[in-house]
């Protein structure tokens, strides 16, 4: 039952039935009326009965709760129907089911919190997972080229579930990756999303420490009733979140079964704190700081999450950035929730995606700190620090050597300025190390100003009402405006761009007729 479907269900409901409530009309469509739409599946497909939401009403017995709303949609189907196939647009176009593929129906009916089966499928670790992942897109590049390739996700990248490993755990918190791509799953991976499902998955320990991946339902589920789960699944690429529409047809639904850890509502926090230079410092400071403890214990950080054992200790640098790294976690776990209010009212919805986007943080984490430990065991590295520090005597050679491109690049700009403060930010072979930070900072600030400066083309689009084209966001249904010239975007009206004029207010229109007309029948000279 799709949304389209839901929605059609709901108007005709409101229109021939108004006193039953929307939600009552929702359930009716999930749990009544899309069985009885599977059950005729095979028939439609012989072409024997129409796959419409009206034969599937119709053939459902008028008696019980349900009459009044399975009379409704075939009242509403008879006169649309009959409006639309006068029109020669098809009668029962709004009414017809759309298929989506297979799903799992429960056989039986199950009651709350009963366990339903496992989650089977190859298990990886973080860096086998991600060197599968780069070896099946290269082929596929290969096979298909890049445009098509990357337009598609390949089957990998759905049929897989995250094995977390409890924080309690005596390893600690680890990740591994479930694949029920290949031959070694079962039918669970044929459960299809729902924003709204009756199942839920959870990690099961089994007495001899084993870990699984277990569905039990989260309320009763009735015999013929589609088992779904949320599948809450997170990315970066914005190309797939957009493909990746839901058609759940729940009254929660959130339009996309993949949540878009990369919008730029969820990166603010990012943006200011930890820029690449930022990232680079947390580097710097891990190889000659030491970790906090409390911190990694904290999140459950142990044996598991490092790859440690007795013949493999874990570097001290990168526990020290580990530890820098979730400084930053916890500062924005506890500040996104605030600045995501500003693009999200609800206090809930903005708290659920603030957790996702930590649990994606966690996890980058830990697929990073997988292929650092992979790749420190297959080229034999040493457990020394990645960066030192350059000694004074040899700092000002490299930044001299730095810093000549910028002047090549600065002779064939016409900015002065940017000229100026490049060449004042040379260094003499002797510089101390205070003297070459001063350099750098000249440096940044004369090409920060420089980037910033608009052209202008750039400022003259930026005033010209012209220029700005309202739009809709696909996600959020909000409408923002963009700049065609700047590629800029704001939710807000710049201040060029003028306000709609309201609609006239037909009264007032009417008074000013009713005033002219009287105004014509007064005569044109005074009676003598």
């Amino acid at each position: 039952m799709d949304c389209y479907a839901r929605r059609a269900i709901e108007l005709s409901a409101k229109w021939a039935a108004p006193d039953v409530p929307p939600k009552k009309a929702s359930e009716f469509g999930r749990r009544v009326l899309a069985p009885a739409l599977r059950d005729l599946a095979d028939a439609s497909e012989k072409g024997q009965v129409p796959a419409t939401l009206t034969y599937a009403a119709k053939s459902l017995p008028l008696e019980g709760d349900h009459a009044k709303l399975a009379k409704a949609m075939a009242t509403s189907a008879y006169f649309i129907g009959e409006g639309r196939a006068s029109a020669g647009q098809g009668g029962d176009a709004p009414f017809r089911a759309r298929p989506k593929g297979t799903a799992v129906m429960a056989s039986k009916p199950l009651r709350a919190h009963q366990y339903v089966c496992d989650y089977l499928g190859e298990v990886y670790p973080p860096y086998r997972w991600l060197e599968k992942l780069a070896g099946v897109h290269a082929t596929r590049r290969l096979a298909l080229g890049k445009a098509c390739a990357d337009a598609v996700p390949p089957p990998e990248e759905f049929h897989n579930i995250a094995l977390e490993r409890p924080q309690q755990d005596p390893l600690g918190y680890g990740l591994l990756w479930v694949d029920a791509g290949g031959g070694r799953s079962n039918w669970a991976s044929s459960c299809s999303h729902s924003c709204d499902g009756n199942l839920a998955s959870a990690v099961h320990v089994r007495p001899n420490g084993a870990l699984g991946v277990q569905l039990h339902t989260t309320r009763p589920v009735a015999a013929g009733e589609e088992l779904t789960f949320d599948y809450a699944a997170c990315t970066s690429n914005e190309l797939e979140w957009r493909s990746a529409i839901c058609l759940c047809g729940a009254p929660t639904c959130r339009g996309s079964f993949v949540e878009l850890v990369a919008a730029d509502e969820l990166q603010q926090c990012l943006k200011r704190g930890h820029q690449p230079l930022d990232a680079a410092a947390l580097l710097l400071r891990a190889s000659f700081e030491t970790a906090d403890p409390s911190k990694l214990e904290r999140h459950g950080f142990k044996d598991a999450f490092f790859d440690r054992d007795a013949t493999h200790p874990t570097p001290p640098w990168l526990e020290a950035y580990v530890s820098n790294v979730l400084d930053f976690i916890e500062f924005e776990r506890g500040q996104l929730p605030y600045a995501l209010l500003q693009a999200w009212q609800d206090r809930q919805a903005a708290a659920v995606r603030a957790r996702l986007c930590l649990e994606q943080r966690i996890q980058n984490l830990a697929c990073a700190v997988s292929t650092a430990r992979r790749a420190q065991r297959l080229g034999g590295a040493s457990d020394a620090p990645p960066l030192t520090l350059i000694p004074a005597a040899g700092a000002a050679g490299i930044l001299r050597s730095m810093l000549a491109p910028l002047a090549a690049f600065a002779s064939g700009i016409g900015d002065e300025t940017l000229r100026t403060c490049l060449k004042a930010s040379a260094v003499p072979a002797d510089a101390t190390r205070q003297a070459c930070r001063e350099a750098l900072r000249s440096c940044r600030d004369a090409l920060l100003a420089f980037s910033t400066t608009p052209s202008a083309a750039e400022a003259a689009a930026t005033v010209d009402p012209t220029k700005w084209l309202q739009k809709k966001d696909d996600a959020t249904q909000r409408t923002y405006f963009y700049n065609t010239v700047t590629q800029a975007a704001s939710w807000t009206r710049p201040e060029c761009v003028p306000a709609p004029e309201p609609p006239p207010d037909p009264k007032k229109r009417r008074r000013k007729k009713v005033v002219e007309e009287d105004e014509e029948k007064l005569p044109t000279e005074p009676p003598v």
